[in-house]
Protein backbone atom coordinates (compact mmCIF):
# COMPACT_ATOMS: atom_id res chain seq x y z
CA UNK A 1 0.00 0.00 0.00
CA UNK A 2 1.32 3.49 -1.10
CA UNK A 3 0.66 6.89 0.97
CA UNK A 4 -0.10 9.92 0.00
CA UNK A 5 2.86 12.23 1.36
CA UNK A 6 1.78 14.68 4.18
CA UNK A 7 0.25 17.84 2.54
CA UNK A 8 -0.64 16.28 -0.65
CA UNK A 9 -4.79 15.86 -1.50
CA UNK A 10 -5.85 14.15 -4.26
CA UNK A 11 -8.76 16.18 -6.96
CA UNK A 12 -11.54 14.01 -5.49
CA UNK A 13 -10.56 15.32 -1.60
CA UNK A 14 -10.85 18.54 -2.81
CA UNK A 15 -14.06 18.18 -4.95
CA UNK A 16 -11.89 18.05 -7.91
CA UNK A 17 -12.65 14.70 -9.31
CA UNK A 18 -12.17 15.72 -12.96
CA UNK A 19 -8.43 15.93 -12.06
CA UNK A 20 -7.86 13.60 -10.01
CA UNK A 21 -4.64 11.41 -10.31
CA UNK A 22 -6.67 8.52 -9.80
CA UNK A 23 -9.28 8.70 -11.97
CA UNK A 24 -11.11 5.77 -13.20
CA UNK A 25 -11.36 5.65 -17.04
CA UNK A 26 -14.01 3.35 -18.99
CA UNK A 27 -12.19 2.28 -23.03
CA UNK A 28 -13.34 0.57 -25.43
CA UNK A 29 -15.62 1.20 -28.57
CA UNK A 30 -17.03 -1.12 -31.46
CA UNK A 31 -17.13 -3.88 -29.77
CA UNK A 32 -19.53 -6.33 -28.67
CA UNK A 33 -19.07 -6.21 -24.60
CA UNK A 34 -16.87 -3.95 -22.74
CA UNK A 35 -15.48 -4.56 -18.77
CA UNK A 36 -17.01 -1.80 -16.77
CA UNK A 37 -15.15 -1.01 -13.61
CA UNK A 38 -16.72 -1.39 -10.12
CA UNK A 39 -16.46 2.09 -9.14
CA UNK A 40 -18.35 2.96 -12.11
CA UNK A 41 -21.17 0.86 -11.77
CA UNK A 42 -21.21 1.98 -8.38
CA UNK A 43 -21.25 6.11 -8.93
CA UNK A 44 -21.65 6.19 -12.41
CA UNK A 45 -24.26 4.08 -14.24
CA UNK A 46 -27.98 5.77 -14.74
CA UNK A 47 -31.21 3.98 -15.73
CA UNK A 48 -32.43 5.60 -19.24
CA UNK A 49 -36.32 6.60 -18.65
CA UNK A 50 -38.77 5.01 -21.06
CA UNK A 51 -39.83 8.45 -22.44
CA UNK A 52 -36.42 9.45 -22.91
CA UNK A 53 -35.18 8.45 -26.60
CA UNK A 54 -32.40 5.45 -25.59
CA UNK A 55 -29.68 7.50 -28.56
CA UNK A 56 -29.97 10.59 -27.01
CA UNK A 57 -28.30 9.15 -23.30
CA UNK A 58 -24.95 9.11 -24.48
CA UNK A 59 -24.83 13.10 -24.84
CA UNK A 60 -25.03 12.69 -20.96
CA UNK A 61 -21.16 12.90 -21.11
CA UNK A 62 -20.75 15.84 -23.36
CA UNK A 63 -23.30 17.57 -21.83
CA UNK A 64 -21.72 16.98 -18.20
CA UNK A 65 -18.51 18.58 -19.58
CA UNK A 66 -20.55 21.26 -21.23
CA UNK A 67 -22.08 21.40 -17.66
CA UNK A 68 -18.66 21.78 -15.75
CA UNK A 69 -18.17 24.63 -18.44
CA UNK A 70 -21.30 26.64 -17.71
CA UNK A 71 -20.81 26.36 -13.71
CA UNK A 72 -17.59 27.60 -14.16
CA UNK A 73 -18.53 30.82 -15.88
CA UNK A 74 -20.99 32.25 -12.91
CA UNK A 75 -23.06 34.10 -15.24
CA UNK A 76 -25.70 36.26 -13.72
CA UNK A 77 -29.15 37.27 -15.45
CA UNK A 78 -28.19 39.61 -18.19
CA UNK A 79 -24.67 38.63 -18.79
CA UNK A 80 -23.00 38.89 -22.15
CA UNK A 81 -21.35 35.83 -22.79
CA UNK A 82 -19.62 34.63 -26.05
CA UNK A 83 -19.42 31.29 -27.37
CA UNK A 84 -16.51 30.01 -29.98
CA UNK A 85 -17.27 27.29 -31.46
CA UNK A 86 -21.46 25.49 -31.94
CA UNK A 87 -20.46 22.31 -32.14
CA UNK A 88 -21.59 19.24 -29.75
CA UNK A 89 -20.05 20.73 -26.78
CA UNK A 90 -20.70 24.90 -27.55
CA UNK A 91 -24.54 23.91 -27.98
CA UNK A 92 -24.60 22.39 -24.63
CA UNK A 93 -22.70 24.96 -22.86
CA UNK A 94 -25.15 27.30 -24.61
CA UNK A 95 -28.05 26.07 -23.43
CA UNK A 96 -26.86 26.03 -20.21
CA UNK A 97 -25.74 29.85 -19.96
CA UNK A 98 -28.86 30.89 -21.64
CA UNK A 99 -31.11 29.06 -18.79
CA UNK A 100 -29.42 31.11 -16.71
CA UNK A 101 -30.67 34.09 -18.33
CA UNK A 102 -27.22 35.18 -19.93
CA UNK A 103 -27.57 36.82 -23.79
CA UNK A 104 -25.28 34.85 -25.92
CA UNK A 105 -23.28 35.53 -28.72
CA UNK A 106 -22.57 32.33 -31.09
CA UNK A 107 -19.72 32.55 -32.73
CA UNK A 108 -18.98 29.58 -35.97
CA UNK A 109 -18.08 28.83 -39.69
CA UNK A 110 -21.30 26.79 -40.29
CA UNK A 111 -24.24 28.26 -40.87
CA UNK A 112 -25.95 25.01 -39.62
CA UNK A 113 -24.93 24.81 -36.12
CA UNK A 114 -25.13 28.74 -36.13
CA UNK A 115 -29.21 27.76 -36.57
CA UNK A 116 -28.80 24.70 -33.97
CA UNK A 117 -27.17 27.57 -31.75
CA UNK A 118 -30.58 29.30 -31.80
CA UNK A 119 -32.60 26.50 -31.32
CA UNK A 120 -30.15 26.19 -28.24
CA UNK A 121 -30.93 29.96 -26.73
CA UNK A 122 -28.25 31.85 -28.30
CA UNK A 123 -29.57 35.44 -28.89
CA UNK A 124 -26.99 36.56 -31.58
CA UNK A 125 -25.14 34.54 -34.00
CA UNK A 126 -21.21 35.09 -35.58
CA UNK A 127 -20.96 33.39 -39.11
CA UNK A 128 -16.94 33.30 -38.96
CA UNK A 129 -16.18 33.97 -42.61
CA UNK A 130 -12.26 34.62 -43.92
CA UNK A 131 -11.37 38.61 -43.02
CA UNK A 132 -13.57 38.79 -40.79
CA UNK A 133 -12.96 40.84 -37.48
CA UNK A 134 -14.70 38.51 -35.45
CA UNK A 135 -13.14 40.50 -32.16
CA UNK A 136 -15.10 43.69 -33.38
CA UNK A 137 -18.18 41.94 -34.46
CA UNK A 138 -18.49 40.41 -31.12
CA UNK A 139 -17.59 43.36 -29.11
CA UNK A 140 -20.25 45.33 -31.17
CA UNK A 141 -23.10 43.37 -30.04
CA UNK A 142 -22.01 44.27 -26.19
CA UNK A 143 -23.34 47.68 -24.20
CA UNK A 144 -20.77 50.42 -25.23
CA UNK A 145 -18.98 47.77 -27.26
CA UNK A 146 -17.25 47.19 -23.80
CA UNK A 147 -16.64 43.27 -24.55
CA UNK A 148 -18.66 40.34 -22.90
CA UNK A 149 -18.76 39.43 -19.22
CA UNK A 150 -17.49 35.99 -20.21
CA UNK A 151 -15.87 34.48 -23.48
CA UNK A 152 -15.85 30.82 -23.78
CA UNK A 153 -13.62 29.35 -26.43
CA UNK A 154 -15.38 25.58 -27.00
CA UNK A 155 -13.28 24.60 -30.28
CA UNK A 156 -10.18 23.56 -29.19
CA UNK A 157 -7.36 25.66 -31.64
CA UNK A 158 -4.85 27.68 -29.75
CA UNK A 159 -5.60 30.82 -32.56
CA UNK A 160 -9.41 30.63 -31.39
CA UNK A 161 -7.68 30.43 -27.68
CA UNK A 162 -5.92 33.38 -28.16
CA UNK A 163 -8.79 35.08 -30.13
CA UNK A 164 -11.60 34.94 -27.31
CA UNK A 165 -9.26 36.43 -24.73
CA UNK A 166 -9.74 40.10 -26.36
CA UNK A 167 -13.70 39.45 -26.44
CA UNK A 168 -14.28 40.28 -22.48
CA UNK A 169 -14.77 43.06 -21.13
CA UNK A 170 -12.29 44.58 -18.35
CA UNK A 171 -12.58 42.66 -15.21
CA UNK A 172 -14.14 39.16 -17.27
CA UNK A 173 -13.72 36.00 -17.29
CA UNK A 174 -12.29 34.02 -20.16
CA UNK A 175 -12.68 30.23 -19.91
CA UNK A 176 -10.42 28.24 -22.68
CA UNK A 177 -12.53 24.94 -22.58
CA UNK A 178 -11.79 22.79 -25.74
CA UNK A 179 -8.80 21.25 -25.18
CA UNK A 180 -5.52 21.85 -28.38
CA UNK A 181 -3.40 19.17 -29.19
CA UNK A 182 -0.33 18.15 -26.62
CA UNK A 183 2.82 20.59 -27.07
CA UNK A 184 0.99 23.44 -28.65
CA UNK A 185 1.12 26.90 -26.89
CA UNK A 186 -0.84 30.70 -27.04
CA UNK A 187 0.58 34.02 -26.65
CA UNK A 188 -0.58 36.20 -24.31
CA UNK A 189 -0.98 40.26 -24.58
CA UNK A 190 0.17 41.25 -20.85
CA UNK A 191 -0.74 44.62 -21.34
CA UNK A 192 -4.77 43.43 -21.53
CA UNK A 193 -4.17 41.13 -19.25
CA UNK A 194 -2.39 43.43 -16.66
CA UNK A 195 -4.98 46.44 -17.18
CA UNK A 196 -8.03 44.64 -17.89
CA UNK A 197 -8.03 42.28 -14.87
CA UNK A 198 -8.82 39.37 -16.84
CA UNK A 199 -9.15 36.01 -15.29
CA UNK A 200 -8.33 33.05 -17.56
CA UNK A 201 -9.16 29.89 -16.82
CA UNK A 202 -8.99 26.41 -18.34
CA UNK A 203 -11.40 23.82 -17.97
CA UNK A 204 -11.26 19.88 -18.21
CA UNK A 205 -13.73 17.35 -18.51
CA UNK A 206 -16.44 16.84 -15.90
CA UNK A 207 -17.74 15.87 -11.97
CA UNK A 208 -20.05 12.87 -10.74
CA UNK A 209 -22.54 15.85 -9.81
CA UNK A 210 -22.18 17.87 -12.99
CA UNK A 211 -22.93 14.52 -14.94
CA UNK A 212 -26.02 14.06 -12.47
CA UNK A 213 -27.00 17.32 -13.44
CA UNK A 214 -26.82 16.84 -17.37
CA UNK A 215 -28.69 13.43 -17.57
CA UNK A 216 -31.51 15.20 -15.33
CA UNK A 217 -31.22 17.92 -17.82
CA UNK A 218 -31.88 15.16 -20.51
CA UNK A 219 -34.66 13.79 -18.89
CA UNK A 220 -36.37 16.66 -18.22
CA UNK A 221 -36.02 17.21 -22.28
CA UNK A 222 -33.87 20.63 -22.14
CA UNK A 223 -31.35 18.82 -24.57
CA UNK A 224 -33.43 18.44 -27.82
CA UNK A 225 -32.67 15.57 -29.80
CA UNK A 226 -33.39 17.05 -32.97
CA UNK A 227 -30.53 19.38 -32.38
CA UNK A 228 -27.84 16.91 -30.81
CA UNK A 229 -28.51 14.28 -33.32
CA UNK A 230 -28.20 15.18 -36.88
CA UNK A 231 -27.05 12.18 -38.61
CA UNK A 232 -28.27 8.94 -38.86
CA UNK A 233 -26.32 5.77 -39.96
CA UNK A 234 -26.12 1.87 -40.39
CA UNK A 235 -23.14 -0.18 -39.12
CA UNK A 236 -22.47 -0.82 -42.77
CA UNK A 237 -21.73 3.16 -43.11
CA UNK A 238 -20.36 4.08 -40.10
CA UNK A 239 -17.03 4.49 -41.75
CA UNK A 240 -19.24 7.53 -43.71
CA UNK A 241 -20.19 8.59 -40.30
CA UNK A 242 -16.92 9.10 -38.77
CA UNK A 243 -15.43 11.11 -41.95
CA UNK A 244 -18.49 13.38 -41.92
CA UNK A 245 -18.01 14.20 -38.08
CA UNK A 246 -14.77 15.18 -38.79
CA UNK A 247 -15.39 17.36 -41.40
CA UNK A 248 -17.79 18.88 -39.06
CA UNK A 249 -20.59 18.22 -41.15
CA UNK A 250 -23.83 17.94 -38.68
CA UNK A 251 -23.89 18.05 -34.72
CA UNK A 252 -23.80 14.29 -33.59
CA UNK A 253 -24.05 11.08 -35.82
CA UNK A 254 -26.63 8.28 -34.93
CA UNK A 255 -25.06 4.90 -35.81
CA UNK A 256 -27.66 2.60 -36.08
CA UNK A 257 -26.43 -0.98 -35.14
CA UNK A 258 -29.81 -2.72 -35.35
CA UNK A 259 -33.88 -1.88 -35.27
CA UNK A 260 -34.68 -3.95 -31.80
CA UNK A 261 -31.74 -1.49 -30.29
CA UNK A 262 -33.65 1.74 -30.32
Amino acid sequence: MTQQPAGIVTGAKKGLSNICPNMTRLGGTWTEYIAVDKKILEKNTFKVPNNVPLELAPAVEPMACAMHCAEAANVRLGDYVVVNGAGPLGLGIIRYVSATGAQVIACDMSEFRLEMAKKMGAKWTIHVTEGLDQIKAVRDLTPDKRGCDVAIEAVGLPKTWELTIPMARKGGLVLEFAGCAPGTSITVDTALLHYSELTIKGLFHTTLQQIQMAFDSIVNGLIPRDVMITGNYTLDNCIQALEDHSNQIGIKNLIKIADETL
